[in-house]
């Protein structure tokens, strides 16, 4: 296994020198924070590459199934790759209150089909991630009764 996780190591520590611009390896100042609401703003061009290169590997939620647009990596890949992140100083691709709590419960208490709704939803901007935010809402208080 250990093998394996070095092997992992090298493979993050190199996609990250491929995919991570140099700009956002230093500290993010409050006015160039990415924040995944229902529009994202995104407040450099770098800050695009950084969230698409993140969201295109299943990175911004690395333990989440590949089948819902996460990156499908076991707790102690996802524990090397956080370390990496900030090994390498990289900023958060965004910041993004869905991924900490919406898609817990969704994945948690979810069927099959409202998962692959919502979930991938979380980490894109666009008017159906708003429809489908107050559609998982309601979802949530179905299950709560």
């Amino acid at each position: 296994m250990s093998n394996q996780l070095d092997s992992f190591t090298a493979e993050v520590d190199a996609w990250i020198e491929e995919n991570c611009p140099k700009s956002m390896r230093t500290p993010m100042p409050v006015s160039e924070q990415v924040w995944a609401s229902s529009e994202i703003n995104f407040p450099t061009s770098d800050s695009k590459i950084w969230f698409d290169a993140m969201v295109s590997k299943g990175w911004c939620t690395p333990e989440w199934p590949v089948e819902y647009g996460g990156g499908g990596l076991s707790f102690e890949q996802a524990k090397i790759l956080r370390i990496r992140l900030k090994f390498f100083g990289c900023r958060p691709a965004q910041i993004n209150f869905g991924i900490s709590m919406l898609g817990p419960v969704i994945l948690e208490f979810g069927n099959d089909d409202q998962k692959k709704e919502f979930l991938p939803k979380i980490f894109i901007s666009s008017n159906i991630r708003k429809q489908s935010f107050a559609k998982t809402f309601n979802l949530i208080n179905i299950i709560s009764v």
